[in-house]
């Protein structure tokens, strides 16, 4: 007997097939009209569009042909042309894709291979980026831009804060020359309105401009950060600009473990940071940051409930390598502090290898050596957050980029 399930079970029930797994997701479009109406929307919720991606031609006769397909269209990725004349032909063909994009949440911009700043590519992609920007901000339903690899002039940065709350710069750059600018000689205003969630790395500058002080409302409210391969302490600023506010904050310092040692150290957190409620902070030595305890000891922290260090697993395990140092009195303080504060349920040691090098450390399904010597020694400088059994220890992979 056929037995037809409602909508929303059909949903939950592909919304459990990986998202890698098209070929699944594509089968369950045959099944009824529910689970195609479900497999409609994991599938066309996430397009990615440009010259090295989908063409914008075919989404364009699958938009003409079912029209209602654009409304489940939630994040999008595009990437930056690179071929002016191919770019002219295509614009009318992107705009007829944009315009019903109604409910586009999510966007991602690739800006390609880097190129110098005298390449007329710089003004093609800065023209595209803000012609694009344009049709879609019209929505009003963007809330996140990504822009990896972009360059941008002040004016179109300045635009871009201005549409949506959150953030994240991957290697984006500054073009601060006029001949770049849309409208040159008349200089937009810095957006007196506060980025709610940021990720940006330190090296490059379009960060060294929200570091200046005529940017400090943009920063001021901030309630997640994530700075990736942080140097100086001066990069820090936007912590204590947005102490009061920022509920989930992860700090990456930079790669080199040696200089590590002296960065932990040297490191500095706001004395009061009273909505806080996770902490991630990706350093190489095991000791943890002093000024990690004094948050801690003072309750500076009140509702932090996680506090997750990640840890760069050398390839080859070696106990008595300098990252596996322990300071007793450090961890004494630590142990006094995590079992007196009142909210912090986990704190978490994750050790993160590289995939060539996860089946060398850990040949089979039981924990890799450096996480069982780690267990043992946080055992013996942690007694009483173990036996409170807060304390945890897990090792995983390290994602490209990370």
């Amino acid at each position: 007997m056929h037995v037809e399930l409602p909508p929303e079970l059909c949903e939950s029930v592909v919304n459990h097939i990986p998202a890698d797994d098209i070929a699944t997701i594509r089968s369950c479009l045959l099944v009824s009209r529910a689970y195609c109406d479900a497999s409609e929307r994991r599938l066309f919720a996430h397009v990615r569009l440009g010259e090295a991606a989908r063409p914008y031609s075919r989404i364009a006769e699958l938009f003409a042909a079912r029209p209602h397909l654009a409304a489940y269209v939630t994040s999008m990725r595009l990437e930056l042309p690179d071929d002016e004349d191919r770019w002219r032909e295509e614009k009318p063909i992107a705009e007829s894709v944009f315009r019903p994009l109604r409910n586009i949440a999510q966007l991602d911009i690739d800006g390609g291979m880097p190129v110098q700043p005298e390449s007329p590519l710089v003004g093609l992609r800065i023209r595209a980026l803000g012609w694009m920007l344009g049709v879609l901000e019209a929505h009003g339903t963007l809330q996140h831009i990504m822009l990896w690899h972009v360059s941008l002039t002040k004016s179109l940065f300045h635009r871009v804060i201005s549409v949506v709350p959150s953030l994240n710069l991957h290697g984006a750059g500054l073009i601060d020359e006029p001949e770049f600018e849309m409208f040159p000689g008349t200089p937009t205003p810095v957006p007196q309105k506060s980025i709610e969630h940021l990720e940006n790395d330190s090296s490059i500058k379009l960060y060294d401009l929200l570091l200046r002080p005529e940017y400090e409302q943009c920063v001021a409210g901030l309630r997640s950060w994530t700075h990736r391969r942080f140097i100086e302490p001066e990069e820090l600023r936007p912590c204590f600009l947005s102490a009061a506010t920022l509920e989930y904050l992860e700090l990456r310092l930079a790669s080199d473990w040696i200089c590590h040692i002296a960065m932990v150290h040297a490191l500095r957190l706001p004395s009061s940071m009273p909505a806080l409620v996770q902490l991630v902070l990706r350093i190489n030595p095991c000791t943890p940051p002093p000024c990690v305890i004094e948050l801690l000891s003072s309750n500076g922290a009140p509702a932090l409930a996680v506090l997750l260090f990640r840890f760069t697993e050398p390839p080859l395990v070696d106990p008595e390598d300098a990252r596996y140092s322990f300071d007793p009195e450090t961890f004494a303080a630590l142990d006094d502090a995590v079992v007196a504060h009142p909210s912090l349920r986990a704190v978490e040691w994750r050790l993160l290898f590289r995939r060539w090098d996860m089946k060398r450390v850990r040949p089979g399904p039981h924990l890799s050596p450096p996480v069982q010597f780690l267990i043992n020694a946080l055992h013996a400088y942690l007694p009483q957050a173990c036996r409170k059994e807060i304390v945890r220890l897990s090792d995983d992979f390290l994602k490209m980029f990370e």
